[in-house]
């Protein structure tokens, strides 16, 4: 298996799969190659914004796209860069590519399947959008199966944003505060190795089906490691107080149905 923008998550579906089986992984820096050497992956260092060539490597049946897009404009240009590198010896049979729920904009709480219409209203989600679109392209042109999971926030080790809590800042007032959905990253991991190789192609929502908003996520947080509530703050307030990519998540608010991917994959 190929994984395009191999970090924690990438780290993740190796540590999942099968021990005798092979995984290359392309990173950007020294520092991600030497943690890909470490966990028994074949590491490839390419600057998918500056030219290169596609590696050497034996063709992988199977691609996962990790990489995030271009921080601006509405094209993922790294996106392309890359599929227009890709010989045509190289091109997997199937093909998953990590999007985001962002897609789906701000739907005042209410619920989406993957049959409900894209509406991206920042430009991060506009690029998601523009990247399923160009992939559904490509793999139609080559017989390819795509699988697009639209992932909302990832938690699980390391991803909790304690830190934020534990030092008091501010948190949304509930009567304000929007939904959110999370996935665990170990289970977000297992469902990309289970959809590379057993599902239909499709497009998937993942999440842990417990939608909440976001005040009721942190005050679960604090109640679990017993840190004392902050105070409350309105959205307005917290204009000035938050960064303006935080904000954009709070301004959208949906709940994710994913029973297409529960009815075939569980925790």
């Amino acid at each position: 298996m190929l994984i395009i923008g191999c970090g924690d998550i990438g780290l993740r579906i190796a540590q999942h799969a099968n021990p005798e089986r092979d995984f290359y992984g392309v990173v950007r820096s020294d520092e991600s190659t030497a943690i890909l050497r470490a966990a028994a992956i074949h590491s490839l260092q390419i600057d998918m914004d500056q030219s290169f060539e596609f590696p050497t490597l034996p063709p992988q049946a199977q691609w996962v796209y990790l990489a995030p897009p271009d921080r601006k404009g509405r094209q993922d240009n790294r996106l392309r860069a890359w599929l227009q590198a890709t010989p045509a010896e190289q091109r997997p049979a199937r093909l998953v590519y990590i999007s985001t729920s962002g897609v789906y904009g701000d739907c005042q709480g209410g619920w989406v399947d993957e049959n409900t219409a894209v509406k991206p209203e920042t430009e991060r989600a506009k690029r998601r959008v523009d990247a399923e679109q160009y992939l559904d392209n490509w793999c139609q042109q080559y017989g390819i199966d795509l699988f697009i999971l639209r992932v909302p926030g990832i938690i699980g080790v390391g991803r909790d944003s304690l830190s934020r809590l534990q030092s008091g800042e501010p948190i949304i007032h509930p009567d304000e505060a929007p939904y959110t959905n999370l996935v665990d990253a170990d289970y977000l991991a297992k469902a990309i190795l289970f959809l590379a190789s057993k599902a239909e192609a499709g497009i998937y929502n993942i999440s842990d089906r417990s939608p909440m908003t976001v005040t009721e996520r942190y005050l679960s947080l604090c109640e679990q490691h017993d840190i004392t509530v902050p105070d409350f703050i309105s959205l307005q307030q917290a204009e000035k107080l938050y960064s303006p990519m935080r904000m954009s998540y709070l301004k959208e608010s949906r709940r994710l149905n994913t029973d297409k991917l529960w009815s075939l994959f569980k925790p």
